[in-house]
This record gives structure tokens, C-alpha cells and sequence, in this order.
């Protein structure tokens, strides 16, 4: 998460830095500068935070639901090797994500096209959600928008299913959410 910010930029850039712009104003006034700072940046901060803890709780609890189905598949082992092929194919796509944020594989979108359908259905509702004045509004923006079609994350989401467990996979998923932390934090707060 943390190495794939350009990525993470590129995905969600523009959604944390509205969420960081829409910091409120009061009118100009005799106030001093850095109280007025300090006025605009409470708000801004908490929206931020409401946003990417969203965002965060999404990807885990996406995690766990494919922690149990990973989980549901170890138990099928003796019929089927899920467990071996899920393996491989989250190995391949690390790779292939590797390669993505290097610039040698120009596109993952075959892998984001997966979740389009889904997201068309949310989107009306993600947009209305960005324009949240409080942490509590951005918190739900954050979980809808932490549906958004990523390749990134569907590579968690596989290396989530291989886990065994849904408190494994939530794990792992928590762990690639807090990775973006600091870069979405600093692009929303930049703005």
C-alpha cells in the first residue's frame, strides 16, 4: 500500500484532495493568519480522516469476506486445490501490479473492469457523498468509495482468499489500508 502511492494518486488523488479543499472559511476579518490556519485545518483534518478510516474499513471488511471464503475453499482442499491456485494467482498478480507502478505493464483495467458493474450502481451515491462538511459524512464517503475498482486492492483481495481465515484476510487487508495512509493523507491535506 505504501509503495503503490503514485498509483493510490492516480485512483484517489482527486477524491482526498476535495476532501481536504472544502475546508470552510470564515470571512476575512481582523484575525490573525494562523489562527485562521488553525480554524481551517480542524475540519479539513477530521473530514480526512473520517474519508480514509471509511476507506480503510471497507478494504478490511472486504478482506474478511474473502479471508472466509478462502477459508470455506481450505475446507475443500482434499476435492479441489483452490488453495494452491489462489496462491499462484495472487503471486501473478503482485507481479503484474509490480509492473503496473513500474510502467512496464501499461494496464490493469482488464482486472478494474471486474468491479464496473458494481460500482455504476454506487457511484451516484459516492458522488453525492463527497460534498460531506463533517467527519461523520466523509467517514460514509469513505466506505463507498472504498468499493472503487482498483487493481491494487483486488490483489489484497486475492492475497486476502489465500489468508485461510477471515480474521487473516481482514488483517491483511487493514495492513495495505493503513499503507496508503500517508500518501492520501498528504495529497488531501496538500490541497
Amino acid at each position: 500500500g505504501l509503495l503503490g502511492g503514485l498509483h493510490c494518486a492516480g485512483m484517489c488523488g482527486g477524491i482526498v484532495s476535495v476532501m481536504g479543499a472544502r475546508a470552510r472559511r470564515r470571512p476575512a476579518g481582523p484575525t490573525i493568519a494562523i489562527p485562521v490556519v488553525a480554524e481551517r485545518s480542524a475540519p479539513a483534518l477530521s473530514r480526512l480522516l473520517g474519508y480514509n478510516a471509511g476507506r480503510i474499513l471497507s478494504y478490511t471488511a472486504l478482506g474478511a469476506i474473502a479471508g472466509a471464503l478462502g477459508s470455506a475453499a481450505l475446507l475443500a482442499r482434499n476435492v479441489l486445490p483452490v488453495q494452491q491456485a489462489a496462491f499462484v494467482a495472487t503471486n501473478l498478480l503482485l507481479i503484474a501490479i509490480g509492473l503496473h507502478l513500474t510502467g512496464v505493464l501499461r494496464s490493469l483495467t482488464a482486472l478494474e473492469a471486474a468491479g464496473q458493474g458494481l460500482w455504476r450502481l454506487l457511484r451516484p451515491v459516492a458522488t453525492r457523498l463527497l460534498s460531506a462538511d463533517r467527519a461523520r459524512g466523509a467517514f460514509a464517503a469513505g466506505l463507498v468509495w472504498g468499493l472503487v475498482p482498483c487493481g491494487m486492492v483486488y490483489g489484497v483481495l486475492i492475497a486476502a482468499l489465500t489468508s485461510g481465515s477471515p480474521l487473516r484476510g481482514a488483517a491483511l487487508a487493514l495492513a495495505f489500508g493503513l499503507g496508503t495512509l500517508p500518501n492520501l493523507m498528504t495529497l488531501g491535506w496538500s490541497a
